[in-house]
């Protein structure tokens, strides 16, 4: 075969060389992995555009709807939804007919906790100690083995003495000495009990919003951000009345400026942004905005009280905000 970009010559298809993807998260779909058809001497078939590659994994899953079969095209094929639910070091394997099948390894990271597994002794007896571990895990039963928090250990039967508090070790809680002070059936559960991260001089609003990291993000007369160490930051000021908070993905920060007749802005870098408000860009305008709410694509929502309307900000890259009814 030969590659007319650079005169050289090409041999025949021999090899799938697999690119790693970038460490991901169970649940979410992995960056790109590209499956490079290459001949013995490791040039790239750039002119293949016949036959397929498939992707399989040992050491964990892919979700069942994950795409495993992807076209060659100009000697690459890629692929973009390969949902992995294991986390840990995973193996894909990439092979295509009767040539040599590419390898490579894969990080994955549990998704955020969602449910805790409570393990106890099938019985026990009454005025013994027994011991019951709780398993932080994800939704799909990853154990996330980071938790920070705390846990509770509750029984509908009563403790005999008080258990304490446990913090899990990567991702386990152990309460060694459970000791049940009646007999019967009981029930075993867990929870996170209530904790101070922070307290707040002086408190405008009710409205909070929680990210992904545990970080609180709440309206008093400035926005603040409260985060897991019980530090207080304050990100934004020169609101009126500030009300409903949320917070994207990345740390952006938005804000119902209710008395400013305004949805507002914080970027990670300090800035503030109007997005919707009275004469600006030419919008007729917000009238006390209370609340406001994102979706997975972007779309800010915005509870315009005075105006007994629900309203939608569309934010775009590099457009001006649109305000859809």
């Amino acid at each position: 075969m030969v590659n007319a970009n650079g005169g050289s010559i090409i041999g025949l298809p021999s090899k799938v060389v697999l690119t790693s993807p970038a460490t991901g998260k169970a649940g979410t779909a992995f960056s790109a992995v590209l499956a490079t058809i290459q001949d013995s001497s490791g040039n790239n078939e750039v002119a293949l555009n016949t036959g397929t590659v498939t992707i399989s994994v040992s050491g964990g899953s892919f979700s069942t709807g994950s795409t495993l079969t992807a076209n060659i095209v100009n000697g690459v094929a890629t692929f973009t939804n390969l949902v992995p639910i294991t986390a840990g070091n995973l193996t894909l394997t990439a092979s295509s007919g009767a040539l040599a099948s590419g390898t490579c390894n894969a990080w994955v990271l549990p998704s955020p906790a969602s449910q805790m597994i409570v393990s106890a002794p099938a019985s026990a007896i009454k005025g013994s100690a027994v011991t019951v571990t709780v398993s932080v895990q994800d939704d799909w039963g990853n154990v996330v083995t980071d938790y920070p928090y705390t846990l509770k250990l509750s029984s509908s039967i009563p403790f005999a003495s008080a258990v304490p508090d446990v913090t899990p070790v990567n991702g386990v809680a152990t309460f060694s000495n459970v000791i049940f002070s009646q007999t019967g059936s009981t029930n075993l559960s867990a929870s996170i009990p209530a904790i101070t991260l922070g307290k707040l001089p002086v408190l405008n609003s009710a409205a909070f919003s929680v990210d992904y990291s545990g970080n609180v993000y709440l309206s008093t007369f400035d926005v603040v951000k409260l985060k897991t160490d019980g530090t207080l930051v304050t990100l934004g000021s020169g609101f009126k009345d500030p009300q409903g908070v949320a917070v994207d993905s990345v740390g952006n920060v938005y804000v119902a400026d209710f008395s400013n007749n305004a949805v507002k802005q914080i970027k990670t870098d300090g800035s503030i942004v109007t997005l919707g408000q009275i004469g600006v860009n030419g919008f007729n305008g917000f009238l006390a905005p209370n609340n406001v709410a994102l979706d997975s694509a972007g779309n800010v929502y915005v509870s315009d009280y005075y105006n007994s309307a629900f309203a939608v900000l569309c934010r775009r890259i590099n457009q001006e905000p649109k305000h859809l009814w």
